[in-house]
């Protein structure tokens, strides 16, 4: 959303500044096209500063994942059935792998920042979604007929942002 509007911010800026050129309004059109471009480098700034909040995020969260499975390792291994370790296992598991693929997403230079944030965010609510829903189900904390619509609303979300992803390079290609 963020994304879009600063879109249509660059866009309406940009018309300004041709109309205002068009009208020929001399003094005021080399303020005017500073102006946009000081607007459309801001907008650029964010994006680019969104992306560097979502790969350090991504650390975090690979941290995080970490200490999860230590903790799943060594202290849920006695007080868990082995159906919930495994479960919960598969969840680390996911949110390990999707956190290196975060990382990778948005340090790549084939993408777009727009392509970044949109995979990143599909990514990060599949994490929450997924992951988070089998932590919650393995440790009892909630039971599986509470939220039964959550795991696979996750699963779903990845799927989208794997598939966002293969969209995004397959066009990053054809670009070059």
């Amino acid at each position: 959303m963020y994304l879009k509007c600063m879109q249509k911010l660059a866009l309406i800026n940009e018309s300004f500044c041709k109309l205002m050129v068009y009208r020929r309004f001399k003094k005021r059109t080399q303020i005017l096209y500073f102006i946009c471009d000081i607007k459309l480098t801001l907008a650029l700034t964010m994006t680019l500063f969104m992306i560097r909040k979502i790969s350090g995020l991504a650390a975090l969260l690979g941290a995080l994942t970490v200490v999860i499975g230590a903790f799943g390792a060594h202290s849920l291994k006695e007080k868990l059935d082995p159906e919930a370790l495994i479960s919960f296992e598969t969840g680390v598991k996911y949110m390990m792998y999707h956190v290196l693929v975060l990382l990778l997403v948005t340090n790549n230079s084939r993408l777009t920042e727009k392509s970044k944030i949109i995979i990143s965010y599909l990514f990060l609510l599949g994490i929450l979604f997924f992951s988070g829903s089998i932590f919650m189900i393995a440790l009892d904390i909630v039971s599986a007929k509470q939220i039964w619509f959550i795991t696979p609303l996750g699963g779903l979300l990845f799927i989208f942002g794997w598939l966002y992803a293969a969209f995004s390079f397959l066009k990053s290609d054809a670009k070059k």
